[in-house]
């Protein structure tokens, strides 16, 4: 460490200790988070791990005697000496700034301890020198994450909106035409023991070999398929069977199984994506399947808004540093999902549906292992809903079923409302004169809770549609709820 950084450690210290009641800006946390490590002067590094210490505690780093008790007797000195040093003290902004380069040249340091070590080791252990490389390659990719202008600084991200104008942009590549686009998102949901890993090998294998999945023009690219559940035996017979009734020979290098049953104990979310981006990168693999994605959720609780979209945060990670289209395998909840919105499918916290760029959405029908998919987009254009089928090894399509014949409840309660009338109350809205529920509930003559029950089977239906969000969401008839609305008003007459 130079001169000038060793400085930088005393002032900053001193500048804590002369703005106790100042918020702690976020580069300068940082630093002291990599105390004592980071400090090239052990005792300014116990020092700042005592002013941490105390700040959790709910103590003012001015209080001296809590950040002294953590001290030993020459700590406590500097410390004093410090606490008096009022003319190297920064305001906590200049501070700040300060920290950006002390904490660069943390990160280099600590860069060249990782090499260091891992030569080391490598020549101690030759035996052991990929899973050495491969642990190295991990710590320097978190290292580079924590680097200031990959922290900070993204002034490098900004872009004017006359450029963006102006700018010609390649056309979109539709990895599967009509279901995902290249370096985005998809999700395949379903309830449980719906063919939907039987569907999901198909649609890797048909991917990684530029054939067609449910007659759907594919964009061939190398594929990764990361099971986290089927037995290593279990999953081989599978995919076998498929190619088989394909008709294909598996092409090498172009499908790659990684199978990770009882291989994620004890490792964090960020920890399992950077090794899944590692091997990737390593096969020269562009689309990932994580099957299925609740096995990946080892840190966050499923219902939390908060802990899902940290979880998703990390996910996006494999479309922008690993630069791959990321294709995952989640559930429903249990219990009929027919009257529901697609995205109201897939289970736990409704931040996973909207964090998605595709969702392929599969909700049982009436007729036995027949399955009406819906895809909900945010880049391609719509798709109508549609049936498929299981014909063992694969899914067909089932253009002879109606995707609106859903297999219903069993029981429940008789709908007291003819779901025509209720239409039949706006008829004259439009996507440019929409109505809110409550204005509709009056208009029709029921409570708001009531008509909120009968909304997801009117969407189903494909008769109402929303204009708006939020508070200014409004709902309107489309060109099937006015023929319901017709219906009902002919049926009166």
């Amino acid at each position: 460490m130079s001169a000038a950084d060793a400085m930088r450690e005393r002032t900053l210290i001193a500048s804590l200790l002369q703005s106790p009641d100042a918020e702690l800006p976020p580069t300068l946390a940082r630093v002291l988070d990599l105390a004592p490590e980071g400090f090239n002067e052990p005792e300014l590094g116990k020092i700042a791990v005592a002013i941490r210490a105390a700040q959790r505690n709910g103590k003012l780093p001015d209080d001296i005697m809590s950040i002294a008790k953590h001290l030993k007797d020459d700590s406590v000195l500097l410390l004093s000496q410090l606490a008096n040093e009022g003319g190297i003290a920064l305001p906590l902004s200049l501070a700040d700034f300060e920290a950006e380069t002390l904490l660069a040249a943390i990160q280099s340091r600590r860069t060249v301890e990782v090499l260091g070590e891992a030569w080391q080791r490598a020549k101690t252990h030759p035996a052991q020198a990929a899973d050495i490389i491969r642990s190295a390659r991990e710590t320097l990719a978190q290292l580079d994450g924590e680097a200031p202008q990959n922290r900070k600084d993204w002034r490098n991200l900004i872009e004017d909106g006359a450029d963006l104008q102006g700018r010609k942009l390649p056309p979109v590549i539709q990895i599967v035409y009509g279901i995902v686009a290249e370096s985005s998102k998809l999700s395949i949901v379903s309830s449980a023991k719906c063919f939907k890993t039987w569907l999901t090998i198909y649609l890797a294998v048909a991917i990684s070999h530029g054939i067609e999945f449910l007659e759907r023009k594919t964009t061939r690219r190398k594929v990764l398929y990361v099971n986290l559940e089927l037995k290593p035996e279990t999953f081989t017979r599978r995919l076998q069977a498929i190619a088989k009734a394909l008709g294909i020979t598996i092409d090498e290098h172009y499908f790659s199984h990684l199978s990770l049953r009882g291989k994620l104990s004890g490792l964090t979310v960020h920890e399992i994506v950077t090794r899944i981006i590692t091997i990737a990168q390593e096969l020269g693999a562009t689309v990932v399947i994580v099957d299925p994605l609740f096995k990946l959720n080892v840190e966050g609780e499923e219902n939390s808004s908060r802990d899902q979209t940290v979880f998703c945060n990390e996910l996006d990670r494999l479309t922008t540093e690993g630069h791959c289209t990321a294709i995952f395998n989640d559930h429903s909840p249990k219990g009929n999902q027919s009257e529901k919105e697609p995205l109201d499918v897939i289970r736990g916290s409704s931040a996973k549906g909207g964090d998605l760029d595709t969702a392929m959405v599969l909700r049982k029908h009436e007729v036995s292992e027949c399955f009406r998919v819906d895809l909900v987009h945010r880049e391609l254009p719509p798709v109508p809903p549609f049936t498929i089928g299981w014909r063992y090894p694969l899914m067909v399509l089932r253009p002879d079923l109606s995707p609106d014949a859903m297999k219903k409840s069993k029981g429940g309660l008789t709908k007291k409302y003819d779901p025509e009338a209720l239409c039949a109350a706006i008829a004259d809205t439009t996507a440019e004169k929409g109505i809110s529920i409550s204005t509709w509930a009056q208009t029709a003559g029921v409570s708001r809770q009531t008509l909120q029950g009968y909304l997801p089977g009117l969407r189903v239906k494909g008769w109402i549609a929303t204009a708006g969000e939020g508070n200014a969401a409004r709902q309107y008839l489309t060109e099937k709820g006015r023929e319901a609305a017709s219906r009902h008003t002919k049926g009166e007459a």
